[in-house]
């Protein structure tokens, strides 16, 4: 029974107050070994759960190497990117969500490893989100006829509960374990994370734009602060970010900038502190590289 693991919880102390709110896309995904997906943020939570294989995670500035039974959660807006490591083939599910509440901070402070019943838990929440989507779309051809066998035999099963109801008993399972997981004793994540030359060097000019969020920095400046060519620069940010330091530097400024609008500061506040050359441009950079405006963001973003 799920709720037999959670005997230990105690009530003397306020508990976090959050939940799991809706599901946007659950993967069951068997990578070839020079998969590699490019870097993004969205606005939803993001759970990885290694089932087998090795895959290296950039999240912002950390780079990390997930084994079998490892799980990290990326929170909104983090940039993350993911691909195949150490020649292997993983088998991973990839779960987004949107939560209400206060998650605790302490999921997103790097990997955990689960024990066997900790994956047996989170395996069987999940099994009950795959049975309230249909993802068959998702494949082709003989890939659909192996996806349609695996979801249906290994995470579909048969039960008497509708679609709707197992997404609530998916919803319910998940926030149960991961408030769980948020009170769980843990070592250092230093077995995980990559201390490589190259990601350390990474690790570096992530840590050089994130100081100069608010300076507008260009290239040039960025690879004087670091001491490491721009050619150099660009060969890191392919390999562990998918995409050019430039655009990455935007990504970056567009979430600060987004972070100062729901604080509370005006349009015109927050491109006067990120040293924007006028509000106006201010508005033509959000439009192009968010979507929308500033005033059309904080009108949506405010309750």
């Amino acid at each position: 029974m799920i709720l037999d693991t959670f005997y230990k919880l105690s009530l003397q102390e306020p508990l976090p107050a959050f939940q799991i709110s809706g599901f946007y896309t659950v993967f069951n995904n068997y990578w070839k070994k020079d998969f590699s997906f490019a870097g993004e943020q969205h606005n939803c939570w993001e759970l990885i759960l290694i089932e087998d294989g090795q895959v290296e995670i950039t999240e912002d500035d950390q780079v990390y190497v997930l084994q079998g039974g490892d799980m990290i959660l990326h929170a909104p807006m983090e940039f993350h990117k993911i691909r195949s490591a150490g020649q292997t083939m993983p088998h991973l599910f990839i779960l987004s969500f949107a939560a209400k509440g206060n998650m605790p901070t302490v999921l997103t402070d790097g990997v955990f490893h689960l024990s066997g019943p900790e994956q047996d838990i989170l395996t069987e929440a999940i099994r009950n989100i795959f049975r309230f989507f249909d993802n068959s779309f998702l494949f082709k051809d003989r890939e659909k006829e192996i996806a349609e066998h695996l979801l249906e035999e290994k995470f579909k099963g048969f039960t008497h509960l509708t679609p709707e109801q197992s997404g609530q008993l998916g919803a319910s399972s998940l926030s149960l374990f991961l408030l769980q997981l948020s009170m769980k004793e843990r070592g250092t994540n230093t077995d995980a994370q990559k201390n490589s030359k190259q990601a350390l060097e990474y690790q570096r000019v992530v840590k050089a734009m994130q100081n100069g969020l608010y300076q507008n920095l260009s290239l040039t400046e960025i690879s004087t602060a670091c001491d490491i060519s721009i050619s150099y620069i660009k060969r890191l940010f392919m390999r562990y970010a998918g995409m050019s330091p430039k655009s990455y530097y935007i990504q970056m400024r567009v979430r600060e900038a987004l972070r100062l609008l729901r604080k509370g500061h005006t349009a015109e506040e927050t491109a006067a502190l990120m040293n924007f050359s006028s509000p106006n441009y201010f508005s033509i950079f959000m439009k192009k590289h968010l979507g929308l405006p500033p005033a059309e963001y904080i009108r949506k973003n405010t309750i």
